[in-house]
C-alpha cells in the first residue's frame, strides 16, 4: 500500500474499477484513483484509526467509539451518501440488513449505498452499481 493513499490492494483496485464503472470517477494514470476520488468531492474515512488486519481484531468499545465520532461529523457536513466497499462495515454501523447497492437504512442521516460483493454474479454486480451515479446528486 502506497503511503497515504487508500484502498491500494486487490480489493481496493475493484473498489476503484466499479467506481470508475458507475462514472462517479475518472480514470486515471497514476493509480491513485483515491486522489480522483478526493477531486470529485469523495471523502475516506476509517471507523477504527488503527490498523488490523481482519476486522475481527476490532474490539466493540473501538468500534462503539468510532461510530459516534463518525455520526457527529456526519451530522456537521448535512448527510452525504456512504459508499461502502465492504457490507460488513455497513453493518457495522446499522445493523444486519438484506442485500446491497442503495439501502434502506440510513446512518446520521446519510443514505448508504453498499458494493456487491466480490463473488456476486456479474450480470447482477453491474446492475448495482449502475445505479450508483444516477442517485448521488
Amino acid at each position: 500500500m502506497a503511503v497515504g493513499h487508500y484502498y491500494q490492494r486487490l480489493q481496493g483496485r475493484r473498489f476503484f474499477a466499479r467506481l470508475i464503472q458507475a462514472r462517479v470517477i475518472q480514470p486515471v494514470r497514476d493509480g491513485f484513483e483515491d486522489d480522483a476520488a478526493v477531486a470529485a468531492g469523495i471523502g475516506f474515512t476509517d471507523v477504527v484509526k488503527r490498523p488490523t488486519a481482519r476486522a475481527g481484531q476490532v474490539r466493540p468499545d473501538e468500534l462503539r467509539h468510532g461510530c459516534e465520532l463518525l455520526e457527529r461529523k456526519l451530522s456537521r457536513v448535512g448527510g452525504p451518501p456512504l459508499i461502502f466497499s465492504f457490507k460488513a462495515a455497513a453493518v457495522a454501523l446499522v445493523g444486519k440488513f438484506d442485500g446491497n447497492g442503495w439501502v434502506e437504512e440510513t446512518f446520521a442521516g446519510c443514505r448508504l449505498f453498499v458494493m456487491p460483493g466480490p463473488y456476486e454474479k456479474r450480470a447482477s454486480a453491474e446492475s448495482t452499481i449502475e445505479t450508483l451515479a444516477p442517485q448521488l446528486c
